[in-house]
C-alpha cells in the first residue's frame, strides 16, 4: 500500500498528471527528466483491480539492462497498489491492472559516446523515446483484438471547499473512521 498523499491532492483542484513510483501526486506534464535517476522510464495507464478507475504512473529503474522493455514484451508489467486515493473501499490495498504504456523512454549510454572512459559526445544520457513498446496490456482488454476505451473513469479529486465557501469545510477522514467505513462495506 502506499503512502496517502492527501494533505496535497486534496488543495489542488485538478487531478495530479501522473503519479511517480510510489505514488507520489505529479502536477506539471510528465518527462523522464523529472525522474533524476533513473536510465529507463514508462508511463503507463493502470486499472484499480476492485473498482477500476484508472490512473497514469511512472515505473522506473536505473540499471542500464532494459529490464522495463523486458517487462512490457512479456506483458508481466506491474505496478503494484494503485496510488491512496481512496478510490473505494479497498482500493489503496487491493492491486491495480495494467491497461496500456502510454510511453517508453531510456537513456542512450552507447559507447559510441565515450572514449578512453570519458564522455566525448553530449548525445550520451540523452532520452530516448521507443513508441515501439508504447502498447495496450492484452489482459486488461481481454485479448480482444479492436479494444474498447478504458472500463473506469481517470481518478479526480474530489471538490473541496475553499474560504467563505457556503458548503460546510471538507474535513479529512482520520484512519479510523477510513477503516470503520471499510469493515461497514464487508
Amino acid at each position: 500500500m502506499h503512502r496517502i498523499y492527501d494533505d496535497i491532492t486534496s488543495r489542488i483542484p485538478e487531478a495530479p498528471a501522473w503519479w511517480e513510483t510510489n505514488g507520489v501526486p505529479r502536477y506539471d506534464p510528465f518527462h523522464p527528466q523529472r525522474l533524476k535517476y533513473a536510465t529507463e522510464v514508462v508511463l503507463a495507464e493502470i486499472a484499480c483491480q476492485l473498482c477500476e478507475t484508472t490512473f497514469l504512473v511512472a515505473f522506473e529503474t536505473g540499471e542500464r539492462d532494459g529490464r522495463l522493455a523486458d517487462l512490457i514484451r512479456a506483458e508481466r508489467l506491474s505496478y503494484g497498489d494503485p496510488p491512496n486515493v481512496e478510490c473505494c473501499s479497498a482500493g489503496s490495498a487491493c492491486g491495480s491492472e495494467m491497461v496500456r504504456v502510454v510511453e517508453y523512454w531510456h537513456r542512450d549510454c552507447d559507447a559510441r559516446y565515450v572514449v578512453e572512459r570519458r564522455i566525448v559526445d553530449p548525445r550520451y544520457g540523452e532520452w530516448v523515446r521507443n513508441p515501439e513498446l508504447e502498447v495496450l496490456f492484452s489482459a486488461y482488454w481481454g485479448g480482444q483484438g479492436d479494444p474498447v476505451p478504458p472500463r473506469g473513469p481517470r481518478w479526480k479529486p474530489p471538490q473541496v471547499s475553499q474560504v467563505g465557501d457556503d458548503r460546510q469545510a471538507a474535513t479529512p477522514r482520520s484512519w479510523t473512521d477510513r477503516l470503520r467505513s471499510f469493515l461497514g462495506q464487508i
